[in-house]
């Protein structure tokens, strides 16, 4: 059996250590790591230039996160018993999960949103995004749809051309999924 002997000197943009191995630009693996520095990322470019100006097909952004949903309606306020939202961003994509179950009060007869999504919608022009679903216990069969250049949801009744209320969230779990494109 041959061994081969590593340098780690001499090499250009090339640094090994007992811990890590550093290439020139940023990219660093360290315990099984890959990291990348900023602007950086996997490449699926289809010309594999190298010349980084096509920066629509690199691969650079991943997160894991909570955020807060909660209702929007004019002149209604809501107290919560639960609230809750989790998401995870790949690239220009966010999937988010939510849970509400709220108590409003007020002028009830006006419609209601959830707000507070972690990233802005893209503006899709005439597309609207409304890849979610949702399991609520309410009178009405609420349809998500995400707000194109904003960071909320319109729930639109099914089979009516109507956004549903505060009266009609009042006290009714409202469980949901949903992906959207952000701006």
């Amino acid at each position: 059996m041959t061994r081969s002997k590593i340098r780690t000197s001499g090499a250009e943009g090339l640094t090994l250590s007992s811990t890590a191995l550093t290439v020139a630009n940023g990219l660093t693996m360290t315990d099984g790591d890959v990291t990348f520095a900023d602007g950086h990322g996997l490449s699926f470019a289809s010309t594999g230039d190298g010349s980084g100006t096509d920066t629509s097909e690199l691969l650079d952004d991943y997160e894991e996160g909570t955020w807060t949903p909660a209702y929007t309606s004019t002149s209604a306020s809501f107290s919560y018993s639960s609230q809750y939202g989790t998401y995870v961003k790949v690239g220009g994509f966010v999937h988010l999960q939510f849970y509400l179950l709220a108590t409003a009060s007020g002028t009830t007869s006006n419609t209601t949103t959830i707000t507070g999504l972690p990233y802005a919608v893209a503006n899709l022009n005439a597309l609207h995004q409304c890849g979610a679903a949702v399991w609520f216990t309410g009178s009405v069969d609420p349809r998500p749809l995400f707000n194109n250049s904003q960071s909320s949801i319109s729930l639109w009744k099914k089979g009516a051309v109507a956004i549903a209320t505060a009266a009609e969230v009042n006290n009714a779990y409202l469980v949901g999924s949903g992906t959207y494109r952000a701006s």
